[in-house]
């Protein structure tokens, strides 16, 4: 409601909406809500795993086979959200999933302007280069600015401790 109500007193904000994506631990359990196109990835035992759905045209017509996930970053439709806040109650509604973890697991919550730049083969690869989330965030910045950085870049790390 907060974003809509911004959006209609600014004529430029018409279409305005944003990307959200929660993640709550309690205890060994890993809590997800999320509109848009952020991303949370799993790290577990030198695996990746994108753990939400993107909510945009793309993602659609690569989940219906129409087009490849390359082909679909050309696309007109590649950015824009059909799930955000901002739109109707319906489009705000948020998947929700829960997720066992384990020790050691890193979760990463990020921003187009990362994976957008790097694919998933890179972003595995500075994982395993980097212990050190703050380095880590870092160096995934810096690459996906050296890739061309076309757009904002946000990346939230977490390692999960042996006490989980």
């Amino acid at each position: 409601a907060a974003v809509r109500a911004a959006a209609a007193s600014i004529d430029a904000l018409d279409d305005a909406g944003c990307t959200f994506t929660l993640a709550i631990i309690v205890g060994r359990s890993l809590y997800l809500a999320h509109v848009g196109d952020s991303r949370v990835y799993l790290w577990r035992q030198a695996q990746l795993r994108q753990l939400t759905h993107d909510h945009s045209g793309a993602a659609a017509l690569v989940a219906a086979g129409v087009v490849t996930a390359v082909e679909a970053r050309r696309l007109p439709v590649a950015h824009q959200l059909y799930r955000f806040l901002g739109g109707t109650p319906a489009q705000a509604k948020p998947d929700v999933s829960e997720l066992d973890l384990e020790p050691n697991d890193v979760l990463m919550i990020c921003s187009d302007g990362l994976w957008d730049m790097l694919p998933d083969v890179e972003i595995a690869r500075l994982l395993l280069a980097y212990q050190d989330l703050e380095t880590l965030a870092a160096a995934m910045i810096e690459a996906a600015n050296a890739a061309g950085g076309e757009d904002n870049i946000s990346v939230a790390l977490a390692h999960i401790g042996g006490d989980v």
